[in-house]
């Protein structure tokens, strides 16, 4: 089985991170882990990541000292990849259950192969 890695930028996403993280926690593909890079919120964008993380040890919040920008943080994010492969994703999207087992699949197999 392949490691995945999720990371995911963040800025001021408390309205949609919980939602997000929650789909993704849910996934029936096995993360390896989810490293979520907050630039600097001033909302409760990272008491919810700290919430998931005492739940979930995979998960794992880095604060940027200062706010590098979205282009910087998402930078952060690519350098930070590890495992096998690594999805760079949104704070603000909902993930289907099958979205990593299905992204995984097409990556070792081509589209062809994906329902």
């Amino acid at each position: 089985m392949k490691k995945v890695t999720v990371c995911i930028p963040v800025y001021n996403a408390e309205s949609t991170l919980r939602r997000t993280l929650e789909t993704l926690v849910a996934q029936d593909y096995p993360i390896h882990k989810i490293k979520v890079f907050d630039n600097q919120s001033s909302d409760g964008s990272v008491e919810i990541v700290r919430e998931f993380s005492a739940i979930y040890p995979y998960i794992e919040l880095h604060i940027n000292e200062k706010n590098l920008g979205g282009e910087g943080n998402f930078t952060k994010c690519i350098q930070a990849s590890e495992g096998d492969f690594t999805a760079l994703l949104h704070s603000d999207d909902l993930y289907e259950k099958n979205f990593i087992s299905e992204s995984v699949k097409a990556i070792e197999h081509g589209n062809e192969n994906v329902a």
